[in-house]
Protein backbone atom coordinates (compact mmCIF):
# COMPACT_ATOMS: atom_id res chain seq x y z
CA UNK A 1 0.00 0.00 0.00
CA UNK A 2 1.46 3.11 -0.93
CA UNK A 3 1.68 5.59 1.62
CA UNK A 4 -0.39 8.93 1.46
CA UNK A 5 1.68 12.26 0.86
CA UNK A 6 0.60 15.03 3.53
CA UNK A 7 0.45 18.82 2.09
CA UNK A 8 0.07 21.89 4.52
CA UNK A 9 -1.32 24.71 2.61
CA UNK A 10 -1.18 28.16 4.40
CA UNK A 11 -3.45 30.89 3.42
CA UNK A 12 -5.92 33.27 4.59
CA UNK A 13 -8.70 33.05 2.15
CA UNK A 14 -10.88 30.54 3.70
CA UNK A 15 -12.20 30.17 -0.10
CA UNK A 16 -9.51 29.66 -1.29
CA UNK A 17 -8.24 26.82 1.03
CA UNK A 18 -11.30 25.02 1.23
CA UNK A 19 -11.82 24.85 -2.78
CA UNK A 20 -7.50 23.63 -2.95
CA UNK A 21 -7.79 21.03 -0.02
CA UNK A 22 -10.96 19.50 -1.69
CA UNK A 23 -9.19 19.26 -4.97
CA UNK A 24 -6.00 17.52 -3.42
CA UNK A 25 -7.82 15.52 -0.95
CA UNK A 26 -9.92 14.24 -4.48
CA UNK A 27 -6.60 12.71 -5.80
CA UNK A 28 -5.66 11.17 -2.69
CA UNK A 29 -3.33 13.44 -0.87
CA UNK A 30 -3.57 14.14 2.77
CA UNK A 31 -4.13 18.22 3.45
CA UNK A 32 -3.69 20.38 6.21
CA UNK A 33 -4.64 24.08 6.05
CA UNK A 34 -3.91 26.70 8.11
CA UNK A 35 -4.79 30.28 7.73
CA UNK A 36 -2.02 32.17 9.41
CA UNK A 37 1.57 31.43 11.29
CA UNK A 38 -0.77 30.98 14.47
CA UNK A 39 -2.71 27.87 13.06
CA UNK A 40 0.34 26.21 11.26
CA UNK A 41 2.81 26.23 14.30
CA UNK A 42 0.51 23.50 15.98
CA UNK A 43 -0.10 21.16 12.91
CA UNK A 44 4.02 21.40 12.62
CA UNK A 45 4.36 20.44 16.46
CA UNK A 46 2.83 17.01 15.33
CA UNK A 47 3.18 16.46 11.78
CA UNK A 48 5.95 17.03 9.11
CA UNK A 49 4.23 17.39 5.67
CA UNK A 50 5.57 16.48 2.70
CA UNK A 51 4.64 20.00 0.90
CA UNK A 52 4.20 22.82 2.19
CA UNK A 53 2.02 25.45 -0.03
CA UNK A 54 2.57 28.98 1.59
CA UNK A 55 1.22 32.29 0.19
CA UNK A 56 3.03 34.95 -0.16
CA UNK A 57 1.07 37.19 1.04
CA UNK A 58 -0.30 36.55 4.62
CA UNK A 59 -1.28 39.43 7.22
CA UNK A 60 -0.46 37.04 10.11
CA UNK A 61 3.38 36.94 8.85
CA UNK A 62 4.30 36.93 4.98
CA UNK A 63 5.17 34.11 3.02
CA UNK A 64 8.99 35.28 2.68
CA UNK A 65 9.68 35.57 7.09
CA UNK A 66 7.72 32.11 6.97
CA UNK A 67 9.64 30.35 4.72
CA UNK A 68 13.25 31.91 6.55
CA UNK A 69 11.99 30.64 9.97
CA UNK A 70 11.12 27.02 8.64
CA UNK A 71 14.40 26.53 6.71
CA UNK A 72 15.98 27.50 9.55
CA UNK A 73 14.04 24.46 12.05
CA UNK A 74 15.82 21.57 12.15
CA UNK A 75 12.02 19.66 11.72
CA UNK A 76 11.18 21.79 8.87
CA UNK A 77 14.02 22.55 7.36
CA UNK A 78 14.18 19.74 4.47
CA UNK A 79 10.49 19.96 4.22
CA UNK A 80 10.27 21.55 0.73
CA UNK A 81 8.14 24.89 0.34
CA UNK A 82 6.15 26.52 -2.86
CA UNK A 83 5.45 29.81 -2.30
CA UNK A 84 2.36 30.92 -4.44
CA UNK A 85 1.26 34.65 -4.86
CA UNK A 86 -1.19 36.75 -7.31
CA UNK A 87 2.09 38.57 -8.09
CA UNK A 88 3.59 37.17 -11.64
CA UNK A 89 5.93 34.45 -10.63
CA UNK A 90 9.08 36.75 -12.10
CA UNK A 91 8.37 39.55 -9.16
CA UNK A 92 8.50 36.49 -6.29
CA UNK A 93 11.09 34.34 -7.87
CA UNK A 94 14.54 35.90 -6.62
CA UNK A 95 13.01 36.17 -2.86
CA UNK A 96 11.68 32.82 -2.94
CA UNK A 97 15.18 31.36 -3.73
CA UNK A 98 16.71 33.49 -0.88
CA UNK A 99 15.00 32.11 1.64
CA UNK A 100 15.42 28.30 0.19
CA UNK A 101 11.81 27.91 -1.02
CA UNK A 102 12.25 25.49 -3.42
CA UNK A 103 9.75 27.11 -6.34
CA UNK A 104 6.89 29.51 -6.84
CA UNK A 105 3.01 29.15 -8.40
CA UNK A 106 1.35 31.81 -9.31
CA UNK A 107 -1.40 31.79 -7.76
CA UNK A 108 -5.19 31.50 -9.20
CA UNK A 109 -8.19 29.78 -8.64
CA UNK A 110 -7.70 26.84 -11.27
CA UNK A 111 -7.66 24.46 -8.00
CA UNK A 112 -6.59 21.55 -10.40
CA UNK A 113 -3.84 23.10 -12.34
CA UNK A 114 -2.19 23.83 -8.82
CA UNK A 115 -3.06 20.18 -7.61
CA UNK A 116 -1.44 18.94 -11.13
CA UNK A 117 1.86 20.83 -10.16
CA UNK A 118 1.97 19.96 -6.62
CA UNK A 119 1.80 16.20 -7.82
CA UNK A 120 4.53 16.78 -10.72
CA UNK A 121 6.57 18.45 -7.69
CA UNK A 122 6.07 15.42 -5.58
CA UNK A 123 6.88 12.99 -8.07
CA UNK A 124 10.43 14.71 -9.20
CA UNK A 125 10.81 14.79 -5.26
CA UNK A 126 10.82 10.73 -4.91
CA UNK A 127 12.94 10.42 -8.27
CA UNK A 128 15.71 12.17 -6.22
Amino acid sequence: MKIRKTVLIVDDDAFFLKGLSETMEEVGLRVLTAISWADMTPLLRTNVPDIILLDYINPSLDGIKICNILKKSRRTQNVPILLYSGLKPEELKQRAQEVGAQGIIEKSHDFAQITHMVLRFLRTQELH
